[in-house]
């Protein structure tokens, strides 16, 4: 009896060691992908701030990395060229 009790404790514990094993594998892949969207989205910040700079400058927006689409009455709909935008902005 105590020999099986012994044995159920060891699958138990063997049970709780897979189960760890596989919450932070699990984890790391959480942290990795929310990293990896952050370094994009600083990215596509960066290109949409460049594009509030150059907006002064007209003759260089053909040039640069945004797309300006007029969405009616005095609104513009602001986004990166890159696919897919992460963000737009109405100005």
């Amino acid at each position: 009896m105590i020999i099986a009790w012994v044995l159920s404790l060891f699958i138990l514990i063997s049970s709780l060691i897979q189960i760890l094993e596989r919450s932070v594998a699990l984890e790391l892949i959480r942290l990795n992908a929310v990293t990896s969207a952050g370094k994009k989205l600083i990215a596509s910040e960066k290109l949409l701030l460049e594009c509030e700079e150059s907006l002064a400058n007209i003759a260089s927006l053909n040039h640069s990395y945004c797309h300006i689409q007029s969405v009616g009455k005095n609104l513009w709909l602001i986004s990166t060229k890159e696919i897919p935008p992460s963000r737009s902005w109405f100005f």
